[in-house]
């Protein structure tokens, strides 16, 4: 099962995804922690639910040029592949591992584009596991469309 929890832009999602995680205090996965100064965002870090560790993967590339040596653009903004790599493999572990649920934050236009976590969330798909991800009310059709998802719940 495949649980979207949605809202607008800064509307509290991955709050309410750490919220669950926090009263299932089962599963494991990661949220995007936000860092912004003057109403501006800086970077976005990647925390892993369990045990806690922060890496950032997306940095404002105004602030940060030539941050990531290995590196994909969306906008103002440059997304982390050699990271990226890094996170797949351990979401990876967790499906072979039979870990559940999976927590995943979060979930945009790079995706609907088999870009960025498209192909780690096709996998948790296909595994048919339970999963929780975030995804801007904007692009839930988009993304249910995208990855043919049949069994899913909508957290508001």
């Amino acid at each position: 099962m495949l649980h979207i929890i949605t809202g607008k832009i800064n509307s509290y999602k991955t709050t309410r995804m750490k919220e669950i995680f926090k009263q299932t205090q089962k599963g494991d996965g990661f949220v995007s922690i936000k860092t912004m100064k003057d109403h501006k965002v800086l970077y976005y870090e990647l925390e892993n639910l369990q045990s806690k560790t922060k890496q950032i993967h997306v940095v404002h590339t105004v602030n940060y040029p030539n941050h990531f040596t290995n590196y994909e653009t969306l906008g103002p903004y440059a997304f982390d592949l050699d990271y990226l790599s890094e996170v797949e493999q351990y979401i990876e572990k967790l499906i072979s591992n039979g870990i559940e649920p999976i927590f995943l934050d979060e979930i945009g236009i790079l995706e609907t584009n088999n870009k960025y976590f498209y192909p780690i969330l096709k996998k948790i798909i296909d595994a048919n596991i339970e999963a929780y991800i975030t995804v801007r009310s904007s692009l839930v059709e988009k993304i249910i469309d995208v990855f043919d998802v049949t069994n899913y719940t909508i957290i508001e």
